[in-house]
C-alpha cells in the first residue's frame, strides 16, 4: 500500500485551461500497468486524437494517456541510443503525427512516430493510407 501510495504522491498534476474567470481543475493520476507513477514530469503535449503525452523525466520515458488521464502506454528507457532517453523534459507534436522529444540528458533532439500519407505504388490509384515510418 505504502508503494502504491508513494506512487500516487509523485503522479500528481494538473493540466491547466486557459479561461477569463477562475477555473478549477482536478488534478490526474496516472499510474502504469505495474502501479509506476511519474517522477519529475517535465513536459506535456497533446496530439490531434486528444492523447496527452507526458514527458516522464525522472523514469526517462514518455508516457501516453487518454484525455481523462487514463493510462494507455509507455516508451523509452534510459540510455543514449536511438529511441533511448536520458531525462526527457520537453514535447510538442506536429500537425502530421510526429513526437518533438528534448532529450536534454543527451542534449539532442529525438523524432518519434513520424506518419505521412503514401500512395500504394502497385495500385497507382488516389486511395492513400497513413504509414508510420
Amino acid at each position: 500500500m505504502g508503494k502504491i501510495k508513494n506512487s500516487l504522491l509523485k503522479s500528481f498534476f494538473f493540466i491547466i485551461v486557459f479561461v477569463c474567470r477562475p477555473t478549477y481543475a482536478d488534478p490526474l493520476y496516472i499510474l502504469d500497468t505495474d502501479g509506476l507513477g511519474l517522477h519529475g514530469a517535465s513536459g506535456i503535449a497533446v496530439d490531434g486524437d486528444d492523447r496527452i503525452f507526458i514527458a516522464d523525466t525522472g523514469h526517462h520515458r514518455i508516457v501516453i494517456c487518454t484525455s481523462d488521464g487514463s493510462y494507455i502506454t509507455h516508451f523509452g528507457m534510459e540510455g543514449s541510443g536511438p529511441g533511448e532517453l536520458k531525462r526527457p523534459c520537453g514535447l510538442d507534436v506536429t500537425n502530421d503525427g510526429t513526437l518533438i522529444v528534448a532529450d536534454s540528458g543527451n542534449k539532442r533532439i529525438q523524432l518519434f512516430g513520424s506518419v505521412r500519407e503514401l500512395i500504394d505504388e502497385n495500385n497507382r490509384s488516389d486511395d492513400k493510407t497513413n504509414t508510420v515510418v
